[in-house]
């Protein structure tokens, strides 16, 4: 199990951001992020969407480490495929 920060930094480290171009993209503080990742009890809270949003990662798993970090995302425009992918839903 990973803490806040450490996911913060495998993230950011991911797309190869600097701490400036996370705090560019995201309008969180430069200096914020780096408590954020170095703190050993940080949670993130409100700025975890900001963050994840501009990292382009899931939320929840930023968070809470559920699921991947980078989901995947299937599109189509096969009737056949959807059809099915619609009775799988719920």
């Amino acid at each position: 199990y990973m803490r806040y920060g450490e996911r913060l930094r495998k993230a950011r480290n991911f797309r190869d951001w600097t701490k400036a171009q996370l705090a560019e993209q995201s309008t969180v503080s430069q200096s914020l992020i780096s408590q954020l990742e170095t703190s050993t009890t940080a949670t993130g809270s409100e700025y975890t969407n900001r963050l994840a949003r501009a990292l382009d990662i899931s939320p929840d798993w930023l968070a809470d480490e559920i699921g991947e970090m980078v989901p995947i995302y299937y599109q189509t425009t096969d009737p056949k495929i959807i059809a099915v992918a619609r009775v799988m839903e719920p």
